[in-house]
């Protein structure tokens, strides 16, 4: 009745809310880089991904697993739905029964987070050295050159994890076609052991030419553009489901190599820029991009920053990098699809990779050890995430913490359904 006095007859009213019924799409984004396995020490033979996977022993990816499980524990089948995604030196729709996509089956999807496993890629051989191969692969015990008998090597002095001869031949001056002999890799002795030792995963080709563009293997992009792709499929749209994507990440983009530019290609960190806060955009993105104060092409503000090796003052493909392609797919899921984001990062490596700023001021470019004062690249891109896609970021020092963290994104998905 008050109303009418003031002159105000008509009013529009606007109401959002979240049926309590509404269902969940959600898509897990899960690193399966090789990294996935460093709890353990090298000395132990479950740091090698192709002993850890078939026995589910890789440390912490199994606890990813257990708190990935545990989220889809809280859900309510057959409304709410589950697509599982990886990334590692690109990215994958896993299937879950026999299907890639959203399932709504609570055994199939259990099934299929059972079943992930984390990259191995190939074992490097003799042949790998001779002709390079693009990307990682598995390294083993020293190779030995001019090798009579690899089982009792005895022309030459084996020596551990990458000596001169490994790299430069010898006795018969050809590089890289050394044979793997079995010896005591903890010491350095020539033995007989029965084990042929994993090191780690080596990129030949990027130790021969000093060109690393294919190494990298944590492809964040590669897995957000996945899961972006997933929500508008025609064959499993929902368009009244609530679009959620669960990032989880123990490191920084540094691939796909179609998004490593030959100017960062040739030193490390692979594929990304130590510049901070200098993202580039495209075009297909500048207006999400460019609206976040970022800079377009031969900008002033690209070419204020320097690199090693150059400045600014080329096209932009020269610079586009694995990072800012991965902020451009988290621009893709939130402002295109509406969906939310929760970021997660895992151990200290998603803390200290470069470029790192400081949690003071976030202009500031962080040259601390001390990693408690500042936000490593891959923090900073899966904060980035978090606040774009209207979800938390959290920080898991182990695994132990990730079921407790996964547990409380379902909690806070439940209470904004019934909101």
């Amino acid at each position: 009745a008050f109303l009418p006095v003031v002159g105000i007859h008509h009013v529009t009213i606007n109401a959002k809310t979240i049926s309590e019924a509404a269902s969940m799409d959600v898509i897990f984004v899960i690193d399966s880089s090789d990294s996935m396995t460093w709890d353990l020490l090298n000395t132990n033979p479950m740091f090698d991904p192709s002993q850890c996977n078939p026995g589910n022993n890789c440390l912490p990816f199994r606890e990813v697993k257990d708190a990935a499980q545990a989220f889809v524990d809280e859900l309510y089948f057959p409304y709410d739905r589950v697509s599982l995604v990886t990334f590692d030196v690109g990215g994958q729709v896993e299937t879950i029964g026999g299907v890639e996509g959203f399932s709504d089956d609570y055994g199939d999807i259990s099934n299929a987070i059972s079943a992930l496993e984390v990259f191995e890629g190939v074992e490097c051989t003799g042949p790998h050295y001779f002709t390079p191969i693009e990307g990682p692969c598995r390294e083993y015990e020293r190779y030995c050159d001019c090798v009579d008998d690899p089982a009792a090597p005895t022309t030459c002095v084996p020596e551990p994890h990458g000596g001169l001869e490994w790299e430069f031949g010898n006795c018969n001056n050809v590089t890289y076609d050394e044979d793997i002999v079995d010896f005591h890799a903890i010491d350095g002795t020539i033995g007989t052991d029965g084990v042929i030792d994993y090191y780690e995963m080596k990129c030949p080709i990027g130790e021969s030419t000093g060109i690393w563009d294919t190494c990298g293997n944590t492809s964040i992009a590669s897995g957000l553009a996945l899961a972006g792709q997933e929500f508008v499929d025609p064959a499993t749209f929902r368009k009244e489901s609530l679009w959620v994507v669960i990032l989880l990440t123990d490191g920084a983009a540094n691939g796909p190599k179609t998004f490593c530019p030959l100017a960062l290609a040739n030193y490390v960190p692979y594929c990304r820029d130590e510049v901070i806060n200098s993202r580039h955009c495209t075009a297909a993105d500048a207006t999400s991009c460019l609206i976040r104060g970022n800079c377009f092409l031969d900008d002033d503000d690209c070419a204020s920053a320097g690199l090693p090796g150059g400045t600014y003052n080329t096209p932009l493909t020269d610079y586009y990098d694995a990072d800012d392609f991965a902020r451009d797919m988290v621009d893709y899921i939130a402002d295109d699809q509406q969906a939310l984001i929760f970021s997660i990062g895992l151990g200290p490596q998603v803390k200290g990779a470069k470029p790192r700023v400081l949690k003071a001021d976030l202009n500031v470019k962080c040259t601390t050890e001390d990693l408690d004062d500042c936000f490593g690249a891959g923090e900073q891109m899966l904060r980035y995430a978090a606040k774009y896609g209207d979800g938390l970021y959290y920080h898991a020092p182990t695994g132990a913490e990730l079921q407790a963290i996964f547990l409380e994104i379902a909690g806070n998905l439940a209470t904004r359904l019934t909101q």
